[in-house]
């Protein structure tokens, strides 16, 4: 499957937040031989432009559940950073 294919089906099922919010979408991968967290977070506003991406890896990750809930802390940290304080979350599944 080519890359443009796969992003087309991403963005058709992404669904914008209620007006005045940020939707953050955000992923974690983690493997468990390494304990190594690879995780992202993109947002966009509730008209679908797009704000930002954040991305980072962290060591000594015990599951994968705390991969997710790392990637989410990280994804609301950016935001709120970024003057942000009406965000939707949502995890990539």
């Amino acid at each position: 499957m080519e890359p443009v294919t796969m992003l087309k089906g991403a963005i058709q099922g992404w669904r914008p937040p209620s007006s005045g919010f940020i939707k953050m979408n955000s992923d974690a991968g983690w493997d468990k031989s390494s304990r190594l967290d690879t995780m992202g977070a993109v947002w966009r506003d509730a008209k679908g432009v797009f704000g930002g991406a954040v991305f980072q890896q962290l060591h000594h990750v015990d599951s994968s559940l705390v991969a997710e809930a790392l990637a989410l802390r990280e994804a609301l940290s950016v935001a709120l950073q970024q003057g942000h304080r009406r965000v939707e979350m949502e995890r990539f599944t």
